[in-house]
């Protein structure tokens, strides 16, 4: 099994491919929530840290669990669908996928105190058993064009300038150089077969996979007016990520070279846990102030990477064309990797009159807060992961994250709308400046029964490198999701 610095060559200096395992990236998916929970929550963007009593609102802030006043359980199944269209040398393609999911399942046990006693003090408890979805991984995409400017074949010669035949320690170069796509012209120095032929560039990946939380919550109500709540959260994820990059020539421009192809396939398993700490004040009967506290997540992760190398090029020991092909599988990796705490500021305006509410959250979290550490107490693997927290802390900051929602209620019926902003984490913006969510949603909520309808849509313009010197490709990505929540009182 290869070590870990081979390892880093394959999925950090390889191509930048979305596949993203002990990467600096890797900690931004899984400290950053976006849209889940239940229907009625993801139809106000999640914006519900000072309203609580429900189930989605306990992954922002617990002390909404002493707003409940009756027991409750609910499901939410969802449909997700990407579409994601990108630009590549003056090229466009649009690829599409859909997969279903569950964004919540729990139940609240609410205790009262029996009415005819004098209301203050403590006045009810809830327990909550359930689970949340706290990130959605679902992405899929497809990048062509054609260029003379840039070639993978001219970036894996100019990463084997300086190195003698045979002493190559990057995988990638040394099959590159086995398979006649460079040849040596001195020592250490060597010319790519291109010469600046056009050639056509292909990326397919996709990505599939979610986070999800299982809570266990605990809240009090005191006095109608403080309330208070905690979770031991235990997160959990799977991720499978998939890649093909391929380089080919199929107008037959350069008489040695055919195709260059790299497939990559990444499985990520995760477990680990987490506290949340909140209270809520109602100020009045029109107004909410909350605040919450996240701890890190201490998460342990497992990686199962694998990779093929494949070209076609003419041998020119043999003076005939030859595909080559080269695997590398089953490389398997545990280690840990600590989230950064966050920070969670709530206010609701409510109205009894017009019926409803409008409520904004607001999270602040550092980023370069974020820790890896390795199980096994090897010196090469220490060394690795603090030059990777090393990188996390040059390269990420504070970002905060602003969640806006509304509903308007009449009757039994509701409506709902909400905007969130998911900030870039990174120092330096030049590349990202933020994820967009739109969420609109509807319901009818009886005495005994409810049912909500969420919709949110995931906007992100980001430029893609298909390799470390490509010519950046922009990626137009929608994430559009639909939930459906089914509750019970009793």
């Amino acid at each position: 099994m290869r070590t870990y610095k081979l390892i880093l060559f394959g999925l950090c200096t390889l191509l930048t491919i979305s596949l993203s395992a002990q990467t600096a990236y890797e900690t931004v998916q899984y400290a950053q929530n976006t849209i889940g929970g239940t229907a009625r929550s993801m139809g106000a963007a999640n914006a519900f840290g000072a309203l609580g009593a429900d189930f989605g609102a306990l992954s922002t802030n617990p002390a909404g669990l002493g707003l409940y006043r009756r027991s409750e359980f609910s499901i939410t199944p969802s449909l997700s669908i990407s579409d994601n269209t990108t630009q590549h040398y003056g090229q466009s393609n649009t690829e599409n996928d859909y997969t279903f999911a569950l964004n919540n399942l729990g139940v609240v046990f609410n205790v009262n105190r029996p009415p005819r006693q004098k209301r203050n003090g403590l006045i009810a408890a809830s327990v909550a058993l359930g689970i949340n979805q706290l990130n959605n991984f679902h992405d899929e995409r497809f990048i062509r064009g054609a260029t003379s400017e840039s070639s993978f074949v001219d970036y894996l010669t100019q990463r084997a300038q300086g190195t003698n035949v045979g002493q190559f320690t990057d995988p990638l170069v040394n099959n590159a150089f086995e398979s006649y796509l460079f040849d040596p012209i001195s020592n250490g120095q060597y010319q790519s077969i291109l010469n600046g032929s056009e050639v056509t560039q292909e990326e397919f990946s996709r990505t599939t996979g979610m986070m999800q939380e299982f809570i266990f919550g605990f809240g009090l109500n005191y006095n109608d007016q403080w309330y208070f709540g905690a979770n031991l959260g235990i997160p959990y994820s799977y991720l499978n990520q998939e890649s093909v990059f391929t380089e080919s020539d199929p107008e037959n421009l350069n008489e040695r070279f055919e195709s260059v192809s790299v497939t990559e396939n990444l499985e990520t398993s995760s477990y680990g846990f987490n506290g949340k700490f909140g209270a809520i004040y109602r100020v009045n009967n029109n107004i909410r102030a909350g605040l919450a506290y996240h701890t890190p997540s201490f998460l342990r992760l497992t990686d199962n990477y694998s990779s093929n190398f494949n070209a076609s090029a003419l041998n020119t020991t043999e003076n005939a064309f030859e595909n080559f092909n080269f695997n590398d599988e089953d490389n398997i990796f545990n280690y840990r990797l600590r989230t950064p705490s966050k920070l969670v500021g709530s206010l609701a305006l409510l109205s009894k009159k017009f019926g409803g509410f409008v409520s904004i959250d607001y999270e602040l979290m550092n980023y370069g807060k974020s820790r890896y550490d390795a199980v096994i107490g090897n010196a090469e693997f220490r060394n690795f992961f603090a030059d990777l927290n090393n990188e996390i802390n040059d390269n990420f900051g504070w970002a905060s994250n602003i969640r806006i929602g509304a509903e308007f209620a009449r009757d039994i019926f509701r409506l709902r709308g909400g905007y969130a902003f998911l900030g870039n984490p990174l120092k330096s913006n030049s590349t990202q400046s933020g994820t967009h969510i739109l969420t609109a949603g509807a319901g009818v909520h009886g005495r005994n029964a409810f049912l909500d309808l969420g919709f949110s849509s995931t906007l992100e313009d980001y430029t893609h490198n298909l390799y470390q010197t490509a010519a950046g490709s922009t990626v137009d990505s929608r994430l559009n999701n639909v939930a459906v929540t089914v509750g019970f009182k009793f």
